[in-house]
């Protein structure tokens, strides 16, 4: 059974489920939780602010904190842990924000290797998202430039390339999640509302035309059938919303049955 898990806001404390019912679990922090990855049933990772990664052993029903002061950061209390991704309980990779850079791990977060994303602009380290569709894993990486937009790397744990996306010069813009559908297309979201398409497995990517202004993507989603959902918010307005694609990421339009009135916030998406 696929479930599709809508996050409407950020806790520091940590929500579960069993079916429909949510209740509330101790985090043991109490810093802001931006991100969550189970790669296998019963083990699961949670990034944080303040360089905070826990860890689940036990389905989610307690936690304990990773130590990162290897990675030997100065700073720690400005750097956040904006994304965590693992394939297995053992091998992952974190993003740690602008500045920060890309980590990855073998021994389940005992050591962290610094990844080179093989472009030095590469400044604001977002998003991270891993592709197997039965031809090996691919790993792309999404953030933005120091003196440019959005920038997208792809490769494999150790080894990347950059891949080409429209130009802008636009410092705000960051891509901020992937979703793929198939090994060739996937989706891109940004930070200044931008929705970029690939259909050669991320070697290029196409912007969509939309009619939203003034939007900020925080996630996307396929959810199967051709469909994709992507949360969002209007910067300066206060709203916030699921928009839904019907017909592989070409064209978009509001989720009103999800979002009425882009009511509540919406920060994250998930099929499981």
């Amino acid at each position: 059974m696929r479930l599709l898990f809508i996050a409407l806001i950020t806790l520091a404390s940590i929500q579960l489920t069993a079916q429909s019912t949510w209740y509330e679990v101790e985090s043991g922090v109490s810093v802001h939780l931006n991100c969550v990855s189970f790669p296998v049933s019963g083990i699961g990772y949670i990034g944080g602010d303040s360089l905070v990664l826990l860890k689940t052993m036990d389905s989610g029903a307690t936690w304990m904190l990773v130590d990162l002061s290897g990675l030997e950061l100065p700073n720690p209390e400005i750097r956040p842990v904006v994304d965590v991704h693992f394939t297995d309980p053992f091998q992952g990779m974190i993003a740690l924000g602008n500045y920060s850079g890309f980590y990855f791990t073998e021994d389940g977060g005992e050591t962290w290797t610094s990844v080179d994303p093989n472009n030095s602009g590469f400044c604001q380290t977002q998003t991270i998202d891993q592709v197997d569709f039965g031809l090996g894993t691919t790993t792309f990486l999404g953030g933005g430039g120091c003196f440019q937009g959005g920038i997208i790397s792809k490769g494999n744990f150790s080894e990347y390339t950059s891949t080409t996306l429209p130009e802008t010069f636009d410092t705000d813009d960051r891509i901020n999640a992937f979703a793929f559908e198939s090994d060739e297309i996937g989706i891109a979201v940004s930070s200044t509302g931008r929705i970029l398409r690939t259909t050669d497995t991320g070697e290029t990517w196409e912007e969509v035309e939309h009619d939203f202004t003034d939007v900020h993507f925080t996630d996307v989603e396929y959810v199967g059938a051709n469909e994709y959902k992507a949360t969002s918010k209007w910067e300066g307005e206060g709203f916030f919303g699921i928009l839904q694609s019907l017909d592989n990421g070409l064209t978009w339009q509001d989720d009103w049955e999800l979002a009425t009135f882009y009511y509540p916030k919406m920060e994250a998406v998930h099929m499981n």
